[in-house]
């Protein structure tokens, strides 16, 4: 008597194995497409990263952002404090306008470890960039703002680090 294998058997779970790998991947792909609320393909969120990342985030140098192109920029925590800052740097009427109509038209709803970068490109539009790794300096209600001519600022550092 001949044994016979069940090859109907062994190709449905091998067809049902591939299936599961191949759905497994493409759930992957987009809970990864849509989970994102940073836009990390922005040069200037490479940019930033680095700054907020840096072994010792005391100070940033934004004299490259946007490849130099900007007049005004400012730092935001979560339930900072926009208007406040932009006084205190003492930032021109017109830019610091730009800056609070950004914020105003498109308030970013920030968790405690996130910060705002706000600036002025040299054409005069605002932009607005959401990032997640601001814990070393993203405090609730904390804000600083500088001009092009003063490109490194003291970042907010929490108190004890």
């Amino acid at each position: 008597m001949a044994t016979k294998y069940p090859i109907p058997w062994i190709s449905t779970y091998i067809l049902a194995a591939i299936a599961l790998i191949g759905l497994s991947f493409y759930a992957v792909w987009q809970m990864d497409r849509w989970s994102s609320g940073y836009d990390r393909d922005d040069p200037d969120f490479d940019y930033l990263e680095r700054i907020a990342r840096s072994a010792t985030p005391r100070r940033g140098d934004f004299a490259k952002l946007n490849g130099g192109d900007w007049q005004a920029l400012c730092l935001v925590g979560s339930q900072g404090f926009v208007a406040e800052a932009l006084r205190a740097a003492k930032i021109p009427e017109a830019l610091a306008n730009t800056i609070r109509d950004a914020f105003d038209a498109d308030p970013p709803e920030l968790h405690v470890t996130e910060f705002t970068l706000a600036y002025v490109k040299g054409e005069g539009e605002a932009k607005l960039l959401r990032a997640p790794h601001g814990y070393a300096f993203a405090r609730a209600g904390q804000a600083i703002c500088t001009e092009r001519e003063e490109p490194v600022v003291a970042l907010p550092v929490r108190v004890g680090e």
